[in-house]
Formats: C-alpha cells, sequence, structure tokens
C-alpha cells in the first residue's frame, strides 16, 4: 500500500506539480496526513487514524527497510556515481562524510536540547545526541536526483553524491553507539529505539522511491 501511494503521488506530482520529485512527495505526504487528521476529527466513528495506526504496527520496518528497501536504493543511486573522479575528490568526501555528520549531530542536538529546554520539556543531552545523529544523515536517492536536474560542476557533483552516499552509513555508526551511550541509564530498550530509526529510516526511502526511478 505505502508503496503504491508513493507511486501515485510521484505520478500526481509529476503531472500537476511544478515540484522535484522528493519535495512533491512530500508537499503531498504532508497533505493527506492533514486531511486524514481533519476527517479523524470530523467523523470519528470512522477511527481513520487508529486504523492507519493499526496498520503500520503490523509493518516489520526494520526487516522491510534496513534489510531490503534501503540497499537497492542504495544501489540504484551508485550505479550513476563516477567513480573515477570520485576517487579523486576521495580526501573531501570522507572530510564531509565523517566529520561533516560528526558537526551536524553536535550542533543538531544541542539545538534541539536547548529548545526544549526553552519549551519546559526535561531531554536528557544523550538523548538529543541521538535525535541529531538520527536526522543528520542525508537522503542519498533524493539528493541524486535533485543533482541531475541542477546545473552544477562535475567536481562539486560527484562530491556531493559521494558525500550522500557514505554519510548514511556513518550516520548508523553514530546512532547505534549514542543509542547505546543514552541507554544505559535509561529504562528504554534497544529495540524501541531501532524500530524508531528504522520507521525514519523507511519515510526516507519510500519518499525516495519514486526518484530514484525515474
Amino acid at each position: 500500500m505505502l508503496l503504491t501511494l508513493s507511486v501515485l503521488f510521484g505520478w500526481l506530482n509529476h503531472k500537476f506539480l511544478p515540484l522535484s520529485h522528493s519535495v512533491g512527495l512530500l508537499v503531498m505526504s504532508v497533505v493527506t496526513s492533514l486531511m486524514l487528521i481533519g476527517l479523524d476529527a470530523l467523523l470519528p466513528g470512522l477511527r481513520l487514524l487508529d486504523q492507519l495506526s493499526d496498520g503500520m504496527q503490523r509493518i516489520d520496518f526494520s526487516e522491510m527497510v534496513v534489510n531490503g528497501m534501503l540497499a537497492f536504493l542504495l544501489f540504484a543511486g551508485s550505479l550513476h556515481v563516477d567513480f573515477a573522479t570520485l576517487r579523486s575528490r576521495a580526501v573531501p568526501v570522507f572530510l564531509l562524510a565523517v566529520f561533516g555528520t560528526l558537526i551536524s549531530t553536535a550542533v543538531v542536538g544541542i539545538l534541539f536540547w536547548s529548545l526544549a529546554e526553552l519549551a519546559g520539556f526535561l531531554v536528557p543531552f544523550a538523548w538529543a545526541l541521538v535525535f541529531g545523529a538520527l536526522i543528520s544523515p542525508t537522503d542519498p536517492v533524493a539528493v541524486l536526483s535533485t543533482l541531475r536536474n541542477a546545473n552544477v560542476p562535475k567536481e562539486l557533483q560527484v562530491e556531493t553524491e559521494g558525500e550522500a552516499l557514505l554519510n548514511d552509513g556513518v550516520g548508523i555508526v553514530l546512532f547505534t553507539v549514542l543509542l547505546r551511550f543514552a541507554i544505559s541509564g535509561d529504562g528504554a530498550s534497544v529495540s524501541d529505539c531501532r524500530g524508531s530509526r528504522s520507521k525514519t529510516l523507511g519515510h526516507g526511502a519510500l519518499e525516495a522511491d519514486w526518484g530514484s526511478s525515474t
């Protein structure tokens, strides 16, 4: 059902909206979610959100995304990378993928922790860093799809493509390390938090699926 919706939204965006595939899918996903929330508020007897939530909870995102779709999406994205040029730009790609992800994790984690404190929510700093590691890696397929439609220098395109492909691995390792550090003094289970990571990967993979096929 999710793949069908992804393809349907991609087709509607291609036919009727002047947006890139990734942005169009995101916009239509948000609009659809708001419409469902509105219908559920107007017609509570239908229990639309409860039925959708029950259906989503029955999906094993860890198995479907991490052990299935993600590998094929990354492979499809890497097919379009010029590896000869990538080797010549290995140093900046490595610096961006490793240190860029580390810096982004720290900055996002500190900002999230600070905003939570200002809003009156007590979020442990370790969990704020876990959130930073969760969202810092970019979506490689969406980046590759966007770059194909942009007129950028070849070197910059290869660096961006290489960084987008490699920072997912860095992000997963960083997320796992920070997660284990955070739960060492918390009651949350590793499986629950891994499920959260897998669901986020699943949403990103579904948004990128149409972009990788065009």
